[in-house]
């Protein structure tokens, strides 16, 4: 259940910390057993019209389990423990994880 690549929900909580809403979100970390955390990218269904390096579209798919079109925010990532995890819906394709992999080295300055 707590794989790379899964699409969980959790409470994310707001970048202010005021509160948190249950939203979808990506496992980024990798898979460790017994590991306590799990390290998260925010799933919003709200689409710009432009997207940014930092964001990878997400279409709703029975593999994704997302309901409506979505987006992977890699700028919008959260270290969790694992027991807050509320479920599974879904999952990112190879391609997908790869598209988030450089969104993710994008937001954090990590050159590949």
């Amino acid at each position: 259940m707590f794989e790379r690549g899964k699409i969980v929900l959790v409470p994310f909580p707001f970048t202010d910390l005021s509160a948190q809403k249950v939203r979808p979100a990506l496992i980024v970390s990798s898979t460790h057993a017994g590991k306590a955390d799990v390290i998260v990218a925010f799933i919003g269904s709200s689409v710009p019209q432009k997207i940014a390096k930092s964001i990878v579209a997400l279409p709703a798919t029975k593999i994704s389990g997302l309901k409506v079109p979505s987006c992977l925010y890699s700028d919008k990532i959260a270290t969790l423990d694992r027991n807050i995890v509320l479920g599974e819906i879904g999952s990112v394709t190879r391609v997908q994880m790869k598209d988030i992999e450089v969104a993710l080295c994008f937001s954090l300055g990590i050159v590949a």
